[in-house]
């Protein structure tokens, strides 16, 4: 229990005078009880204890715990005000709340940003986790909207570059709608150079999977092709990309024609591919001399 004391003091947070009310806050945050872990906060304070980044964190989750977004929102400016850092993680929970929510003003994309950027937060990373939030909760109901946010990155008010995980939660909620060629489009027309960078089998794999898995074997080619003449220009893409001909062979693709398109893109085979080229050549035939 708090202890009236004339000031209050920075303690580290693992320090013993603050176990108690990191104790009572975690319990706050698996319960969902914000206003319980505001007034621990405060508790803290007249203890002298200056709560610090986790104790605010702690605060932040209880009211997202309890689906309050604004109580998670003021728990973020008060620490601010006391200039105490919260952590990343804090605005991305409030971000992931924000975005879905539909109370007035709390979900638009860029004033979001906005007032991260202003408080000097990663705007990319919330970029993201916002985006993927959207695609994720709506099963995809929402990839229109992102796309439009995608498009808009480079030249809105705040401008963001798009992550390895932001991109591909893209990629695979545009192939569950049978959009590969748009989710292509996107992969060769619309990412920056450092956002191409970026790219790997993962990111290419949907687009590949996606028409596999509806039996589309001439589609599943087509989009390995694609895939290709993006990565063309990468020459370290190469080595990985040979898992995308396994993927095509094991849905009834044919070796030979695979193995062409490898040899004219420079794919590096690996080992498994190379067993199977061998495995494929006929014995030569037994000399009668």
């Amino acid at each position: 229990p708090a202890r009236v004391t004339g000031t209050s003091e920075w303690y580290p947070e693992t320090s013993e005078r603050c176990l108690y009310y990191h104790e009572t806050l975690k319990a706050c945050a698996l319960e969902g009880r914000g206003d319980d872990a505001v007034v621990c906060l405060e508790e803290m304070r007249v203890a002298g204890i200056l709560p610090g980044p986790k104790a605010y964190h702690a605060a932040v989750h209880a009211y997202s715990k309890g689906g309050d977004l604004v109580g998670a929102v003021n728990v973020v400016r008060k620490a601010f005000e006391m200039m105490v850092p919260a952590p990343l993680e804090s605005t991305l929970v409030v971000t992931r709340m924000a975005v879905l929510s539909e109370e007035a003003g709390f979900g638009e994309f860029d004033n979001l940003l906005g007032a991260w950027k202003w408080l000097g937060y990663d705007t990319d990373k919330i970029a993201n986790e916002a985006i993927v939030t959207m695609l994720r909760a709506a099963s995809g109901e929402r990839v229109d909207e992102v796309l439009g946010l995608f498009g808009d990155r480079k030249d809105g008010s705040i401008q963001w570059k798009v992550n390895e995980n932001g991109l591909l939660v893209l990629l695979q909620s545009l192939c569950e709608q049978r959009r590969e060629r748009r989710a292509a489009e996107l992969l060769q027309f619309e990412l920056g150079k450092e956002e191409l960078g970026l790219l790997g089998e993962l990111h290419f794999e949907p687009l590949i999977r996606a028409s596999l898995d509806r039996g589309e074997l001439g589609e599943g080619v087509y989009q390995l092709k694609v895939c290709l003449l993006i990565a063309s220009p990468y020459l370290d893409f190469k080595k990985g990309l040979i898992g995308l001909f396994h993927t095509v062979l094991e849905a009834g693709g044919d070796l030979g024609e695979l193995d062409r398109l490898r040899d004219q893109h420079c794919v590096v085979a690996d080992q498994k591919w190379q067993e199977l080229l061998e495995g494929s050549c006929p014995e030569p035939e037994p000399s009668l001399l």
